[in-house]
C-alpha cells in the first residue's frame, strides 16, 4: 500500500510539473507576441505580405494570392494574433470609415449608447460587470469625431487601455446578439454545442478565442454594416481568392478584412 501510495504521489507530482511546465510555455509565447506585434500595426504596403511566406515551397498560392490582392487593396494594416485580432480589425476599420461619415457615426454611436439594455436584459450579462467596458466604449465613439488618424492609431495600440476594453464589448455584443435569435444561429455552432449560452461562455466571451463566422455574422448584423472578407488561405484558385460578405449588403459602411488561417488583419482598397 506504502508504494502504491508513494507511486501516486509520484504519478500527481509528475502531473503538476507538466502543467507548470506548459503554462510557462503559454506565457513565454504570450510575452514573445506582445514584445514583437503591436495591437494593430502602421499601414504596409500589401506586398510586405510576401514576405512571409518567400522561401517557402508549399506556400505558392499565397504568394499569388498576394499578388491577386495587389490588384484590389493597396495596403493592409496588421493586428496582434492573439485571439482577439477579428474584432480588433473589426474595430480599427469601423472606427476609420466613421471618422469620414458623420451620419454613420451618429448611427452607431447611438446604437452603442443603448446597447446595455439589450446586454443587460438579453445577454444575461451583469450591470457592474459590464460597465466600465460598456463606458470604454461609449467613451471611444463619442470623442472619435476630435481624433486624428494619427490619434486613432495611438488609441488602439497602447496596451492593456481602449482597444481591449473595446474588443471585449464587442465580444458581449456579438454574444447578445446570438442569444437574441438562438433557434436562427444553433444550427451553425460548430463542436456540437447544444445551446447558445454555453456557446457564448466559452468560445465568445474568452478574449484568447478566435472569432468563428457565426460571430462574424453577428456582429456585422449587430451594427448593421457590410463586412467583406478575403481568404488568403494557402488554397490553390483561377482568378480570384475566395471572398465572403456578411451584414446588409445596403449598408453604407463597408468593410474590407483579410483572412489568413487562424488571422484576421484590414485591407485598404486602391484609391
Amino acid at each position: 500500500m506504502a508504494d502504491e501510495s508513494q507511486s501516486k504521489d509520484e504519478d500527481n507530482t509528475s502531473n503538476f510539473q507538466k502543467v507548470q511546465q506548459t503554462q510557462a510555455q503559454l506565457e513565454a509565447i504570450e510575452k514573445e507576441i506582445r514584445e514583437n506585434q503591436p495591437l494593430t500595426s502602421e499601414l504596409k504596403p500589401i506586398a510586405t505580405l510576401k514576405a512571409v511566406y518567400n522561401g517557402d515551397d508549399n506556400a505558392k498560392f499565397f504568394v499569388s494570392g498576394v499578388d491577386y490582392l495587389s490588384t484590389l487593396y493597396q495596403s493592409t494594416r496588421m493586428t496582434r494574433g492573439d485571439g482577439s485580432c477579428y474584432y480588433r480589425s473589426f474595430l480599427y476599420s469601423l472606427s476609420e470609415h466613421l471618422m469620414k461619415n458623420e451620419a454613420e457615426l451618429t448611427r452607431i454611436t447611438k446604437y452603442v449608447k443603448e446597447s446595455n439594455s439589450a446586454v443587460i436584459n438579453v445577454g444575461g450579462y451583469d450591470e457592474m460587470a459590464i460597465d466600465i467596458f460598456y463606458e470604454a466604449i461609449v467613451e471611444f465613439f463619442e470623442e472619435l469625431p476630435k481624433m486624428t488618424p494619427e490619434k486613432l492609431h495611438e488609441e488602439l495600440t497602447q496596451e492593456n487601455a481602449t482597444s481591449d476594453y473595446c474588443t471585449w464589448y464587442l465580444r458581449v455584443l456579438t454574444a447578445t446578439f446570438l442569444k437574441s435569435d438562438p433557434s436562427r444561429f444553433l444550427p451553425y455552432l460548430e463542436d456540437g454545442y447544444m445551446d447558445i449560452a454555453t456557446y457564448c461562455q466559452t468560445q465568445i466571451e474568452p478574449m484568447g478565442k478566435e472569432c468563428t463566422m457565426v460571430s462574424v455574422l453577428a456582429l456585422a448584423e449587430a451594427f448593421q454594416v457590410r463586412v467583406q472578407i478575403e481568404y488568403l488561405d494557402g488554397r490553390p484558385f483561377e482568378d480570384k481568392l475566395t471572398r465572403h460578405e456578411f451584414g446588409p449588403e445596403e449598408s453604407l459602411t463597408k468593410l474590407s478584412l483579410l483572412y489568413r488561417p487562424g488571422h484576421y488583419d484590414v485591407l485598404y482598397a486602391t484609391a
